[in-house]
């Protein structure tokens, strides 16, 4: 169901990889054709803007936590080549998972943390504000060469799934330190309950799993989510706290991936909507010049406010139509759900000329649907469960046509 915000799609080396309901399609990207099929029991973790992705795929291979194991597929064929199992207390399922230079990355967390379960409740509740964010109690390193050698970072602390991110040979995470024993048992953790309890922005080397800074963090405009991404030396902070007239109130922080220093913070209200459509968990778009946090666009160096014609006066955009997922960008364009999908063309343009284009008469998926990847744009079917207009239940890709 579109509503319940799962996994999105992944790309890699000619191999569009399309999860379902326990399972995951490979699809060839250039021609929609169906390839292989293969079964993820009990796999399925839904409302992924609290959570940390948990599949990921490099060399043409799919790796994918399924409960307390993780799957490595070959892309290709669908066939499961092996299953590692996590290397945390029995009981605790993989968490986190991603692949880096002959290198994965992973969690244990508990069997309870990620939401499993789809039941109409659960839509209700997750796009409410001020819900559980899944953590992890343990993030590892384990090679594919050296007998699966590697590190574990282990503080007895709860490390938040969706802050967790890796550039430049780092890997950047927030953990909450202290009093572990009165966190709720489940595995999630409400960021306005803790408020007055540690929280650290943490660096480490990613080949040795050593410390290489760290600092506590100010939790002041940070209520309902907070996501880092990390990119070309800098690191962005990102999160949210209800604002006025049903809209999101986002802070960012841009610093120095080196050292956490920080080069530039901004406020500003997201866009225009209902705190009960995801207007609180909206994830920015960084792009080489560009962090995007709707409905602005930051230059990157020094967070003003940027225009695409390159004029002074502060310029926005709005959707052009009714939305609850999150955009997506590649070169001067950004892709989303506006009613339909839609692209925003951010280079200069003649004045008068509407930035916008509608790509089709359907609808996207209610998290990331829209990829731009491998030359192409590509949406596959993630209408199941919409009771909108134009439901065609239909999987398209995009070729950009010259000007």
């Amino acid at each position: 169901d579109r509503h319940l915000r799962a996994q999105p799609p992944l790309a890699d080396l000619g191999r569009l990889l399309v999860f379902g309901e326990n399972v995951v399609m490979g699809v060839d990207p250039f021609t929609g054709l169906e390839q292989w099929v293969l079964d993820l029991p009990d796999s399925q973790r839904y409302s992924m803007p609290y959570d940390g992705g948990y599949a990921a795929t490099a060399g043409g291979t799919l790796w994918v936590a399924v409960q307390d194991q993780l799957w490595h597929i070959d892309a290709g064929s669908g066939q499961v080549i092996d299953r590692w199992l996590q290397p945390g207390p029995t009981g605790y399922h993989w968490g986190y998972a991603a692949v880096v230079e002959e290198k994965v990355v992973g969690t244990v967390q508990r069997s309870t943390a990620s939401r499993t379960k789809p039941s109409r409740e659960s839509v209700d509740l997750d796009y409410r504000s001020g819900q559980g964010l899944v953590t992890s109690e343990l993030l590892f390193l384990r090679r594919l060469s050296e007998e699966r050698s590697g590190w574990n970072w282990d503080r007895g602390s709860r490390i938040f799934n969706c802050t967790i991110t890796i550039d430049g040979g780092c890997l950047f995470f927030v953990e909450l330190r202290g009093a572990a024993e009165t966190l709720p048992p489940e595995g999630r953790v409400s960021l306005s309950a803790v408020k007055d309890q540690p929280i650290w922005l943490v660096a480490i080397d990613l080949e040795s799993g050593g410390l290489l800074w760290e600092q506590q963090l100010d939790l002041t405009g940070f209520d309902n989510i907070f996501y880092l991404q990390a990119d070309a030396g800098q690191l962005l902070l990102s999160g949210s706290t209800d604002g006025p007239g049903g809209r999101g109130n986002y802070r960012l922080v841009m610093m120095t991936a080196e050292t956490g220093q920080e080069q530039w913070s901004q406020t500003h209200l997201g866009r225009s909507g209902d705190l009960y459509h995801g207007e609180q968990v909206q994830h920015p778009v960084l792009m080489p010049q560009l962090v995007v946090s709707e409905p602005h666009l930051f230059d990157r160096l020094s967070g003003a406010l940027f225009h695409p014609d390159g004029l002074s006066e502060t310029w926005s955009f709005r959707r052009p139509g009714h939305s609850c997922g999150t955009m997506t960008g590649a070169g001067q364009s950004l892709f989303f759900r506006a009613d339909n999908p839609v692209r925003l063309n951010l280079g200069s343009l003649p004045p008068g000329k509407d930035r916008f284009m509608r790509l089709a008469p359907t609808r996207t998926g209610c998290w990331i649907n829209a990829i731009p990847t491998q030359g192409l744009v590509l949406i596959p079917e993630a209408s199941a469960g919409c009771v909108c207009h134009y439901s065609l239940q239909t999987s398209i890709g995009f070729l950009p046509v010259p000007q």
